[in-house]
């Protein structure tokens, strides 16, 4: 008769080991998967935040922002009243065409000289000849030809008859 022997004690974490290989293997993949697609999701979260970050404002800000715009838009009409007088006296003494639309577009050629300085007076100007009636309604046609109210072009410009709005801020503008 054979004598059976016990199993050394540390063949049982052997055979625990090789039973529960595949399963510990499995358990990491998975883990560590987890850990790279909950990190990628957060950052792909996070990117539109990113491109809004200088564009969002507080309801704090847009209230301040609009108690600003009241007070410039109050010295704005005071400048406005004082330049249209100034350029009433212009018009009369040389005698300005003055733009006149149809349907959208120019019915005659003129010609105007932007003065250069700030955007304020050029746009002073602009509504002197009746090119725009607002500083808002130019910056619309600039965004629709692609151009920035900003960057609106000193000296003269002759504007043709049949030239529309859009077509007028595109030249004035570089």
């Amino acid at each position: 008769m054979k004598k059976q022997t016990k199993p050394a004690a540390h063949s049982g974490l052997k055979d625990f080991l090789y039973n529960t290989n595949d399963v510990l293997v499995t358990a990491v993949i998975l883990i560590a998967a987890l850990i790279i697609i909950g990190w990628r999701v957060n950052v792909i979260m996070a990117y539109p935040k990113h491109l809004t970050s200088g564009n969002v404002k507080t309801a704090t800000e847009v209230k301040k922002d609009a108690q600003k715009s009241s007070a410039s838009a109050e010295s704005s009409a005071e400048k406005e009243s004082a330049a249209k007088a100034e350029n009433k006296d212009k018009d009369e003494d040389n005698n300005v065409v003055k733009a006149e639309y149809k349907d959208g577009r120019l019915t005659k050629t003129i010609t105007i000289h932007i003065m250069s300085g700030s955007l304020n007076s050029a746009m002073s100007q602009l509504k002197a000849f009746g090119v725009y009636e607002t500083y808002h309604e130019f910056k619309v046609y600039c965004h629709q030809s692609g151009r920035k109210a900003s960057s609106l072009k000193a000296g003269p410009h002759t504007l043709k008859k049949g030239w529309t709005k859009a077509k007028i801020a595109r030249a004035l503008t570089n």
